[in-house]
């Protein structure tokens, strides 16, 4: 496998990585615009994770026909015209309809279809190389962190960075071929179903368990990192859009290792070590109040959440090696649910008792994942299944 196909997909968990956190670095600025409070946003972006997890199905099922790099390209330039409009739409109710459906669409689209892709790349290398594919998301994040808070830093609002992650969404995909790659697989159609597939394999439903942690934990800080170190800690733009990154930094470079690393010891010893990882990131941010350790404790949670997503959709291929996107849709499932949790959850507790402990509550997701790996070593899921 040429590395040009390695690096295409890439380019497509980057743009990404883009689009999340151009949301991120804006947060703020919808919520001076348009008056919402912490719960208002939380409930925005769970609606338009509900729109996604809506869709995987048929996300799948479309990637199967039209090919996942023709439905990734698709629904990335979606995003991106979504975005571009985000930034200069005033009626609240407008924006609010076209970030839930325009969002929802696109993102459910490209989670499936990159996922799929990079697990039959992954298959085909004869080695790991899915962990490589999903560190450039937090490589686009961290990109799109420092430029987005340095333009607001300097005056620029709403417009300003959805109309630069825009801009550069659209010219990622511009920059790619317009078919897909020779050898790229035919994933099946999806024959069975998401729903049927977690029926007749359990050990999806625990797979998917996986994601939804490490995903619950990744839009928990990609959604109120930033309003909380400028709101609640006084924190400058350009200084929060610094220590936000220490996430995207410490998930860059745990997505890195994390193929090296499996070559060495099994997925569900790293998965304990992440469970470790979210419980005390969690009680570092509730026990410390201060830039700092919100930076550290950020830092943590990237190389704690990083891994598991990745792990969770290597494991997925193996539970259902003929159909893929089957597959990446079933581990999505209840990763759209830590998805659809994380900005309502945090964002109520925001305005009941604080975003400290909204973000703390990352602990719960650090139970889940040692459950769910607990329960999943003990069905022997790092092991290829039986035909």
């Amino acid at each position: 496998m040429g590395t040009a196909v390695l690096t295409r997909s890439a380019f497509g968990f980057a743009a990404f990585g883009v689009v999340w956190s151009a949301w991120t670095v804006a947060a703020p600025e919808v919520q001076a615009d348009f008056g919402f409070d912490d719960s208002a946003l939380g409930a925005l972006v769970t609606a338009l994770n509900v729109v996604a997890l809506v869709l995987l199905g048929l996300a799948a099922r479309t990637s199967s026909r039209l090919g996942s790099f023709r439905t990734v390209r698709m629904g990335l330039l979606g995003l991106a015209a979504c975005w571009a409009v985000a930034g200069v739409i005033a009626p609240a109710a407008v924006f609010v309809v076209l970030i839930v459906v325009g969002g929802g669409c696109g993102s459910g689209f490209v989670e499936v279809s990159l996922n799929a892709a990079g697990i039959d790349l992954d298959r085909r290398a004869g080695r790991p190389v899915l962990g490589y594919l999903h560190a450039a998301f937090p490589a686009g994040s961290l990109l799109f962190l420092l430029v987005g808070s340095l333009a607001v830093q300097l005056g620029g609002g709403r417009f300003t960075v959805f109309a630069l992650a825009a801009a550069l969404v659209a010219a990622m995909c511009l920059v790619w071929p317009a078919y897909d790659h020779a050898d790229e697989a035919s994933f099946g159609g999806g024959r069975h179903g998401r729903v049927r597939a977690m029926r007749r394999h359990p050990r999806l439903v625990l797979l998917s368990a996986l994601a939804g942690a490490g995903l619950y934990s990744e839009v928990a800080v990609g959604t109120w990192s930033v309003v909380y170190l400028r709101d609640d800690l006084d924190a400058s733009p350009l200084l929060a859009g610094a220590a936000a990154a220490s996430f995207a930094v410490s998930m860059l470079t745990a997505r890195l290792v994390l193929p090296s690393l499996l070559r060495r010891t099994s997925p569900l010893r790293v998965a304990l070590a992440c469970a470790s990882g979210l419980l005390g990131a969690g009680l570092l941010l509730l026990a410390f109040p201060y830039v700092g350790a919100a930076s550290l404790a950020f830092g943590l949670i990237g190389f704690a959440a990083g891994p598991l997503v990745p792990i969770a959709m290597q494991l997925g291929g193996t539970v259902l090696p003929r159909d893929l996107d089957t597959a990446a849709a079933a581990v999505n499932t209840l990763g759209y649910v830590g998805l659809i949790a994380a900005p309502w959850l945090v964002g109520w507790l925001g305005d009941a008792a604080s975003l400290r402990a909204g973000l703390a509550t990352i602990t719960a997701a650090g139970g889940v994942t040692l459950l769910a790996t607990v329960l999943l070593a003990r069905v022997g899921t790092d092991r290829p299944p039986i035909p």
